[in-house]
């Protein structure tokens, strides 16, 4: 058990992976030495720990590690992170909306008889403005 690396290396592969890209040596060099990590309790071959020098400065802002300095990702596994949290948000926020919030009703459109049709409408008003703030995160 103290020969087990992995989440450590797996972590610095990541970071080094969005940092330089696959294909960099260091980065390569970390992938053979996350497989050996991996299959280390069926083969008994440890992985090597990593180098303090091979640690990384920087995280990639996917990886959320809020304690340590990060930068926001150009890559793909970064934009998707970002668009995730937003949507995210935007769900939370309607939810939030949705429960906590009543619609106001425009005195212009007091007619007689709407009471029959207040919850339709209320909630088409709320279908409508979750789909406007869906699709707001699409552009």
């Amino acid at each position: 058990m103290i020969k087990d690396h992995l989440a450590k290396i797996s972590n610095c592969h990541l970071a080094h992976s969005d940092l330089h890209s696959l294909e960099h040596p260091e980065v390569i060099e970390m992938a053979k030495n996350a497989d050996l990590a991996v299959n280390y309790f069926k083969s008994g071959i440890p992985a090597d720990d990593i180098e303090e020098e091979d640690m990384c400065d920087w995280y990639p802002d996917f990886m959320d590690k809020e304690h340590l300095p990060s930068y926001t990702s150009p890559r793909l596994l970064g934009k998707l992170h970002r668009k995730c949290n937003r949507f995210w948000n935007v769900t939370m926020n309607i939810v939030n909306e949705n429960q906590y919030s009543k619609t106001p009703i425009d005195p212009v459109y007091d007619i007689y008889g709407w009471e029959e049709y207040r919850d339709e409408a209320a909630g088409l008003y709320k279908t409508y403005n979750s789909e406007i703030e869906v699709k707001s995160l699409l552009l």
